[in-house]
């Protein structure tokens, strides 16, 4: 099956079942909506299509990202079940702004169709009984190895923690392909 750009972004990690499909949106962030005291405040936000699985990722563009940090505040999102708040660390916002927002649905489960917009996901089935112990195969390479046969210059120790760092954001833009 193949996927032509047409504004979503996806992200597929086959090892562990978890599929990820992005799209773009905004939000506006209101200074007359925060509320808490202190360092920290909060406000609800409503974006369209957002559902339990959805994860929002700001993307302040470099002027705003020097304005909040010349107003002492930063920013993040939470989901809780679909109803996402904005928590505001140090000074509270005394302005309304607009950002872009990546949302992704990530859910465990394979592909079964891609459709424009849609997606659908169909759940794997739990697994059964436990089933006799397979054969052992052949001692292969290590993916370091495999990286240095690719170029790879660092030491076995900095490759795994290159892995680790590349393990928390991976994701593809763009036309995929999947079969």
């Amino acid at each position: 099956m193949q996927l032509v750009d047409s504004g979503i972004r996806a992200s597929v990690a086959g090892f562990a079942g978890v599929i990820n499909f992005s799209r773009l949106s905004e939000v506006t962030i209101l200074a007359s909506a925060w509320v808490g005291e202190g360092n920290i405040s909060n406000q609800v936000v409503r974006i369209e299509g957002v559902t339990p699985f959805t994860k929002v990722d700001f993307q302040p563009d470099q002027h705003q990202l020097e304005s909040f940090r010349e107003l002492g505040f930063a920013f993040y999102a939470e989901n809780d079940n679909g109803v996402i708040t904005v928590v505001a660390v140090g000074d509270k916002p005394v302005g309304d702004f607009t950002l872009q927002v990546q949302l992704s649905e990530v859910r465990k489960g394979e592909i079964t169709k891609i459709r424009g917009d849609t997606v659908g996901v169909a759940q794997k089935p739990s697994a059964g009984g436990v089933g006799p112990p397979g054969k052992d195969g052949a001692d292969g390479k290590s993916a370091y190895a495999y990286a240095c046969e690719g170029g790879y210059k660092g030491s076995e120790a900095e490759f795994a923690a290159d892995l680790a760092n590349a393990a928390k954001v991976t994701t593809y833009t763009g036309a995929v392909e999947i079969t």
